[in-house]
């Protein structure tokens, strides 16, 4: 599995770049969504954020997961599945970067500790996985444009076949990490999430 993944990377480095890239604008757009709201809001937005309230929480991806990823997958047949891919991994950098500056403003150098071993024990598994996933997703609009321009090509069709069970293999895996977390996280944000 590691060496596939490592195939895969070095394979599509350029998509893997863009796909970066997209995450990065979005969460740049983020931080400045965060900047341009009103004094007001982000007086109220801080005050209501707390590590106490954080701690006490669960890291509950499943069900967007298991709403969104599915559907991208079967709108992938009207070739609205790749913009829908690409939007939601930019809605996810502008999710972390909205959030990021948020909590490191409420709570200052905890905050910024805390997304630190946030990110890297919760968020540095989702990475790969949906890089992978959005770049199976590209290649599928690619397989599905080849079997519309040449219909009588047994390639493409093969390789489509195989590249959607590669996504519905990434999707299954995402949900299963998903269902972990959501059951570990409570443990994990109170007891390795510790502050003086």
């Amino acid at each position: 599995m590691i060496n596939y993944i490592r195939t895969s990377l070095k394979k599509g480095k350029y998509k893997i770049l863009f796909l970066i890239s997209l995450l990065i604008l979005g969460f740049i757009a983020g931080v400045l969504y965060f900047i341009w709201q009103s004094e007001g809001m982000k007086d109220f937005l801080i005050g209501s954020i707390s590590l106490s309230n954080i701690k006490q929480g669960r890291v509950n991806n499943l069900l967007e997961h298991l709403l969104l990823l599915p559907g991208m997958v079967f709108m992938l047949s009207l070739l609205l599945g790749l913009p829908l891919s690409l939007f939601y991994l930019f809605y996810q950098g502008l999710s972390w970067g909205f959030t990021s500056i948020l909590i490191c403003l409420a709570c200052k150098m905890q905050g910024f500790i805390f997304l630190v071993k946030y990110f890297l024990l919760f968020e540095v598994i989702y990475l790969p996985l949906f890089i992978i996933f959005n770049l199976k997703m590209l290649d599928c609009s690619k397989n599905i444009v080849g079997i519309v321009i040449y219909r009588g090509d047994e390639r493409i069709k093969r390789n489509f076949v195989l590249n959607l069970k590669k996504i519905l293999i990434y999707l299954v895996i995402i949900l299963l990490v998903d269902l972990f977390i959501y059951f570990i996280s409570p443990w994990i944000l109170k007891h390795l999430f510790t502050f003086n």
